[in-house]
């Protein structure tokens, strides 16, 4: 009797664990699902980017997950889009070559999967300007959560043309 009552515990814990399990990655599945990067703040108003930029050009994803865009041409008629815009401890990307178009900066180092901010498959040229600490290196990569082929890009590095990732890329780290 007691070696079944043993069974039936350790039976009734494998089958919690299931659940458990089971419910934890349905609520992770929803949770990445649901990015807090599509959500940003553009004039004051409430955008989501992954269906548009809506007339921003620079979008700034912060610490926190927040989002927050301008539009450099109602601000003025300065190109606020080169490499020099690329401010210490960002790592940023734009979708022309030699950092011309819309630019998306980062400033968090994990995957961060860019079809949540509409930029999936646009980057062509990018810039790593954090250095937090030596060998503060960024990613590019083709795939979501950095799959695929990657490209490193060493601190205090631009490319104006990411070569054959051009337009191919689908996640960055940094």
């Amino acid at each position: 009797m007691r070696l079944t009552s043993k069974l039936a515990t350790g039976t009734l814990a494998v089958a919690l664990a299931t659940v458990a399990v089971g419910t934890l990655s349905g609520t992770a599945a929803q949770a990445q699902e649901s990015s807090p990067g599509t959500k940003a703040t553009l004039d004051g108003r409430a955008i989501d980017l992954s269906e548009g930029w809506q007339g921003a050009d620079v979008c700034a994803v912060g610490t926190s997950g927040r989002t927050t865009c301008v539009d450099t041409d109602a601000m003025s008629a300065r190109d606020a889009r080169a490499a020099s815009d690329c401010k210490k401890d960002w790592v940023c990307l734009w979708d022309k070559k030699n950092f011309k178009g819309r630019m998306l900066k980062f400033n968090d180092e994990y995957w961060h999967n860019l079809a949540d901010w509409g930029f999936s498959n646009r980057a062509e040229s990018a810039r790593n300007h954090q250095n937090s600490w030596p060998n503060d290196h960024a990613y590019v990569a083709t795939g979501r959560d950095g799959k695929g082929t990657q490209k490193k890009i060493p601190e205090g590095y631009k490319f104006g043309s990411l070569g054959n990732l051009n337009n191919r890329v689908s996640s960055i780290y940094g």
